[in-house]
C-alpha cells in the first residue's frame, strides 16, 4: 500500500522545524554514571505543524490520523520552505548496460528523500534531460523511457517529501463556532 500524503499546509505562524539526533542514555546501576550514544548517523526532523481549519477539514484530518492508527503509520509531508524540499543535481550513480531504473542515494543527506511525483522531476544523462516513464515515491525510484549509454553520469532534480509519523495524539481548540486550531507534532522516520 502506498504511503499517503498529508496535504494540509501548516499556518506559517507557529510552524517550527528542528533537527534532532536520535540518542539513548545508558545508566549504570549503583554507580550513578551515564553514557550517551547516538542511534543513527543522521538527524531526524521534528515539526510542529499548526493548523487552523473549519469543521469539515477538522473532520477529514481526524479521519486521516484515525486511518493511520494515530501515531503508528508513517505518511509524507512536504516542507513548506521551498529551500527545504527542492533538490538539484542529486547523483543517481553511473548507468550500466540496459539500465532504466535508478534509485535515490541510500546514504548521505538525500538518503531520507522521497521524490514527489510532479512537474519538478527531471533526470539527466550526462547533463542532458531524459524522458522519465514513471517514478515510485515509496520505492524512491525513477524509470526512464529508454536506457542511457553505459557509463553515463545520472543526476536528477526533484521536490522531496519527508516521511514522518504523528508523535502523539493532539487536541483541537475551538476558535469560533466553525473554526478550530491544533498543533500536531510530526517526527521524521529515517529508514
Amino acid at each position: 500500500m502506498p504511503t499517503t500524503i498529508f496535504a494540509y499546509e501548516p499556518e506559517i505562524d507557529g510552524l517550527t522545524a528542528a533537527d534532532v539526533m536520535p540518542e539513548t542514555t545508558i545508566a549504570y546501576a549503583g554507580t550513578g554514571t551515564q553514557q550517551r550514544a547516538t542511534l543513527q548517523d543522521i538527524d531526524r526532523r521534528r515539526y510542529t505543524w499548526p493548523l487552523r481549519r473549519q469543521s469539515t477539514d477538522k473532520t477529514a484530518i481526524k479521519e486521516f490520523f484515525r486511518l493511520r492508527s494515530q501515531t503508528v503509520e508513517a505518511f509524507y509531508i512536504q516542507d513548506s520552505e521551498s529551500d527545504e524540499c527542492a533538490r538539484t543535481g542529486v547523483s543517481l550513480g553511473t548507468s550500466i548496460l540496459a539500465q532504466t531504473v535508478f534509485t535515490l542515494p541510500t546514504s548521505g543527506e538525500n538518503s531520507r528523500d522521497y521524490a514527489a511525483d510532479d512537474a519538478n522531476v527531471v533526470v539527466y544523462d550526462d547533463g542532458s534531460p531524459v524522458a522519465v516513464a514513471s517514478m515510485d515515491t515509496d520505492a524512491r525510484t525513477f524509470t526512464l523511457s529508454a536506457s542511457p549509454t553505459a557509463g553515463s553520469i545520472m543526476t536528477c532534480d526533484y521536490h522531496a517529501y519527508r516521511l514522518v509519523h504523528l508523535v502523539a495524539p493532539f487536541s483541537w481548540k475551538r476558535l469560533a463556532p466553525d473554526f478550530f486550531s491544533a498543533a500536531p507534532e510530526f517526527e521524521e522516520v529515517v529508514v
